[in-house]
C-alpha cells in the first residue's frame, strides 16, 4: 500500500499525500495487535484495501469511538475569533464506569466501606491536608496488599487515558505499592469516590494556536532576544536534528509547556515532586507527575530540576514529531512560575550561585541557546502544572482541571 513504518514508533506507518488543493500531508495508520486507526484525508480507503487481505470485524469500519479503552467522540469548537471546527475529544468515562463497579463490588465483598458523601467527593483524597509519608496506620494484610495493587493499576490506566485530575494522588500513593498501609487503601477507595462523582469528563483535542502575550518589566529584552544573546555563551549550541528525517508535510504545530515543583514536598524524605503538562497547539498530550529523585535544598533547584527533566521531554517530543513528518513551528514555549528560575535560565548575564545542581542548569541553557525552548514567567495561580505537584484545595484544583478536562 506504500506506508512505511516510522523510526520513532515502529506501529505507526505513514505515506505521502497530496489533497485535491494541492496541500501536501501525510496519511497515517496507527496498528495496535488487531486494532488499526487511518488518519487521512479519506480514511476509509487504506481500510477498504486492508478489507480485501483480512477478516474484518462487522460493524467496525466506522470514525472511532473508543480505542484501547478510551472514548473518542468528534465535537465541534470554536476558536477565540468564532471560527467554527471540528476536533476530537477523549475521555476514560467507560472505562472509569466500570472500574468503579468492580471497586465497589470488591469492597463490599472485603467488608470495606465505599464513601457516599457528596461533600467529599469534591476532591480524589478526603482531606487536602492527607499526607501518605505520614500515614501511621496498619499494614495491609496479603489479601488487602493485592487489593490495593489492583486498585492503583485501575487508577494508574485511568491517568493513562487522560484523567490528569487524579495524576498526581495516584502518582503519591504508586510508591507505597510495595508496603501498603489500610490509610493508603481506604484513600484510594476514596479516589473512585471521586470518580464516581465526576465520571463524565471530556479532553478537547483542539487545534487552535495562539500567541504569547509576553509583559517585559523594565527594559527587559523579550524571550527570543535573550536566545540570540545566550548564543554568545554557547556558540556551538545546536538543537540536534536527526539526518534522516522526512519531508516535514502539513500544518505546523506548536509546543507549550507547563512545569512546576513542590518543594520538599514529601515531609518524611523531604524531596521534591516535579509535574509537567505538554500540549501541541492547545490539545494536551502529555503530562507527568513524579518524585524527584534527589533532596534539593530551596525552591530554585528543585525547579530547576524540574525545567531540566521538562527540557528532556521536549527534545525527545520534537525528536518524535519530526519523525513523523509533522513540522514544529519553532522553539517550544516553557512557562514556568518562579521568576529567579526564569531569569537564571535565559539572562546571559545571570550567575548561578547554586553550586550543586549546575548540570541542570546549563542543560537548560544550552537548550535555550540552541533554539529548542523559550522561557516566559507563569503566574502560580494560571500555572497548570501546579495540578501535578501538590494536593491542592478543592476550589484551586476545579479552577485549574477547567483548562484541561470539560
Amino acid at each position: 500500500m506504500g506506508y512505511k513504518s516510522t523510526i520513532a514508533d515502529p506501529e505507526v506507518y505513514f505515506k505521502p499525500k497530496v489533497k485535491p488543493d494541492g496541500f501536501k500531508y501525510y496519511a497515517y495508520l496507527i496498528v495496535y495487535v488487531d486494532d488499526v486507526l487511518s488518519i487521512d484525508f479519506k480514511p476509509e480507503e487504506a481500510i477498504d484495501k486492508i478489507s480485501n487481505v483480512f477478516r474484518i470485524k462487522e460493524g467496525s469500519v466506522k470514525s472511532p469511538d473508543m480505542y484501547l479503552g478510551m472514548d473518542v467522540k468528534k465535537r465541534t469548537i470554536q476558536d477565540p475569533e468564532g471560527n467554527s471546527s471540528e476536533c476530537f475529544s477523549l475521555a476514560a468515562n467507560s472505562y472509569v464506569k466500570e472500574a468503579i463497579r468492580i471497586v465497589k463490588h470488591q469492597v463490599g465483598k472485603h467488608d470495606l466501606q465505599f464513601p457516599t458523601s457528596k461533600k467529599t467527593g469534591e476532591s480524589p483524597f478526603n482531606n487536602a491536608k492527607y499526607r501518605p509519608e505520614l500515614d501511621v496506620s496498619d499494614y495491609c494484610n496479603e489479601e488487602m496488599h493485592t487489593l490495593y495493587q489492583n486498585f492503583i493499576g485501575m487508577l494508574r490506566w485511568m491517568c493513562e487515558l487522560g484523567r490528569i485530575d487524579i495524576l498526581h494522588e495516584t502518582s503519591i500513593l504508586s510508591q507505597y505499592l510495595a508496603a501498603p498501609r489500610m490509610g493508603h487503601l481506604t484513600q484510594a477507595i476514596h479516589i473512585f469516590h471521586y470518580l464516581d462523582r465526576h465520571n463524565r469528563t471530556w479532553m478537547m483535542m483542539d487545534p487552535s494556536r495562539f500567541d504569547v502575550e509576553w509583559h517585559p518589566e523594565k527594559n527587559e529584552c523579550s524571550p527570543q532576544e535573550r536566545a540570540i544573546q545566550m548564543k554568545e555563551i554557547y556558540v556551538d549550541a545546536e538543537e540536534s536534528i536527526p539526518h534522516n528525517i522526512p519531508e516535514a508535510r502539513g500544518n505546523e504545530i506548536d509546543i507549550n509547556v507547563f512545569v512546576d515543583a513542590d518543594h520538599a514536598g514529601n515531609r518524611v524524605t523531604r524531596r521534591s515532586h516535579t509535574g509537567i503538562i505538554i500540549y501541541g497547539n492547545m490539545s494536551p498530550i502529555s503530562w507527568f507527575s513524579k518524585r524527584q529523585n534527589t533532596v534539593e535544598s530551596s525552591t530554585f533547584s528543585s525547579e530547576i530540576i524540574a525545567l531540566k527533566i521538562a527540557t528532556e521531554q521536549i527534545e525527545a517530543l520534537r525528536y518524535k514529531l519530526r519523525m513523523f513528518g509533522v513540522p514544529i513551528s519553532g522553539p517550544a514555549r516553557v512557562f514556568c512560575d518562579n521568576r529567579s528560575v526564569v531569569i537564571s535560565s535565559s539572562f546571559p548575564e545571570s550567575v548561578l550561585k547554586k553550586k550543586h545542581c549546575p548540570i541542570a542548569y546549563n542543560k537548560v541553557q544550552e537548550s535555550f541557546a540552541a533554539g529548542t525552548l523559550l522561557l516566559y514567567y507563569k503566574n502560580t495561580k494560571s500555572n497548570i502544572a501546579d495540578l501535578l505537584t501538590k494536593v491542592l484545595p478543592s476550589e484551586t484544583r476545579t479552577r485549574l482541571i477547567r483548562a484541561i478536562l470539560n
